[in-house]
């Protein structure tokens, strides 16, 4: 486990250390394949699996990709999760859409970009509650970090349509590609992208106005947080 950084959380009745980290070790590699399996099947955007573990042929190259967790030290389990792609195509083109992309993205990405993907958060417990998205915050600021460490402006992504307009309440910084193709036919998440309801949108984000939004936000949760290292 390469520990990224600490946070001791109190809040209410919760008194937690969440630790963020990436995994070096097999054994948690396949906690994060199966946290990110159990959610997924749950939600029906997977089909079961005898290893019960969500893997895709971008998690066996381990060259070009980044994982953050979030692990609650009180419930011993993994509450959060993201995966981040660099790679030249990205898997939203090379897999997933046909779009043009956007002005702001061909003068100023300079050819470097990112996916942000499998972003996973699940309930703290029954009838607890940490504050309203703290782990997508976390998560996030560390996404911006790595961001700002490899001089990367913008990143894509593709979301749900249930997942979006949450994302629209909180006034959360990214932008809708309208104009776009859905080419995904073959590959572990046929379901995710095949349900009529809740379809799937490719959007993208920039990173310095991600930073300010979430500046602004880090004071709502400040009194909550003290980071250990």
């Amino acid at each position: 486990m390469e520990v990224i950084k600490r946070i001791k959380i109190n809040v209410d009745s919760i008194q937690d250390t969440i630790v963020l980290y990436s995994p070096s070790s097999a054994s948690e590699f396949e906690d994060m394949f199966r946290f990110r399996y159990d959610s997924y099947l749950r939600h029906e955007y997977i089909l079961p699996n005898v290893r019960e573990m969500d893997v895709d042929y971008y998690d066996k190259d381990k060259s070009f990709v980044e994982y953050i967790n979030a692990w609650s030290q009180h419930r011993k389990s993994i509450v959060g999760s993201v995966r981040i792609i660099m790679c030249d195509p990205l898997p939203i083109t090379k897999d997933c859409f046909n779009f043009k992309s956007p002005l702001f993205i061909k003068l100023f990405s300079r050819g470097r970009l990112l996916e942000v993907g499998r972003l996973v958060i699940e309930p703290y417990g029954p009838d607890i509650f940490l504050p309203r998205h703290l782990i997508l915050f976390l998560l996030m600021k560390e996404i911006t970090l790595f961001a700002k460490r490899e001089k990367i402006r913008f990143a894509y992504a593709f979301v749900k349509k249930k997942f979006y307009s949450k994302l629209r309440k909180i006034y959360f910084p990214f932008f809708r590609i309208r104009k776009y193709e859905q080419k995904y036919s073959e590959g572990v998440l046929k379901p995710y992208f095949n349900q009529p309801s809740d379809p799937v949108y490719p959007v993208y984000f920039n990173y310095l106005l991600i930073r300010v939004y979430l500046f602004f936000v880090s004071l709502r949760f400040k009194r909550h947080l003290d980071v250990i290292n």
